[in-house]
């Protein structure tokens, strides 16, 4: 799929006809057209214009790559941070049971039991 494929679909999926879109976008009918028929490419101008008002990412615009919607790659970016996170606290709480007594095992079990009631379903699949 090419950029004017790409460009096209973006369009269609916001429900707009051309004419429509033009006006919105602020940008001129028959060029649009140009652009649809392949027979001019999007400058710089016109591809942030259409990425803002279709909210579509500019690469996938140009590459067909990735997310076609921007939201869509903040929610990516937002659930891996969440895993780095995630994947921080493990660590620490791994670090931080080598260095503790039975006694604050055992208290951090209770706390994390009290705080998430699918914690002994895990413990139970993870065989502990």
């Amino acid at each position: 799929m090419d950029i004017q494929q790409r460009l096209r679909q973006a369009i269609l999926l916001k429900n707009k006809t051309l004419k429509e879109f033009s006006l919105k976008a602020d940008m001129p009918y028959r060029t649009l057209q140009r652009y649809l028929s392949g027979n001019r490419k999007p400058n710089i101008d016109a591809l942030i214009k259409i990425s803002a008002y279709l909210d579509v990412d500019m690469n996938w615009l140009l590459t067909g790559e990735g997310s076609m919607y921007r939201d869509q790659i903040q929610e990516q970016k937002a659930e891996y941070k969440k895993r780095d996170e995630i994947e921080q606290i493990r660590e620490w709480l791994k670090d931080w049971g080598n260095k503790v007594d039975e006694r604050k095992h055992h208290w951090l079990g209770v706390q994390m039991e009290q705080m998430f009631p699918e914690y002994r379903e895990w413990l139970n699949k993870q065989g502990l």
